[in-house]
């Protein structure tokens, strides 16, 4: 996977955790919710691990990552991208 892919990764997994504990608090039991927050943190820190050794592959020069998921706004000469 690419180190994009991995970046994404990092600000997903925090995200899904969020989500999950919010939509369904009061149907988990007692601790759960509190595993799922540390496993979404856990996920996104083994995100960070392969994007850290994803991007120590590449030459010194060349380390630096752009990942854009779509076009915001583009208008006029104003090129604003959602990305990383």
């Amino acid at each position: 996977m690419s180190a994009g892919g991995w970046g994404w990764l990092i600000l997903l997994f925090p995200l899904w955790g969020t989500i999950l504990i919010s939509l369904f608090w009061r149907l988990l039991p007692r601790r759960t919710a509190g595993w799922l927050g540390s496993a979404a943190i856990l996920g996104s820190f083994v995100a960070s691990l392969g994007a850290f050794f994803s991007i120590q592959s590449d030459d010194v020069h060349h380390r630096v990552v752009e990942s854009n998921a779509f076009d915001y706004v583009k208008t006029a000469g104003v090129n604003v991208d959602l990305g990383i």
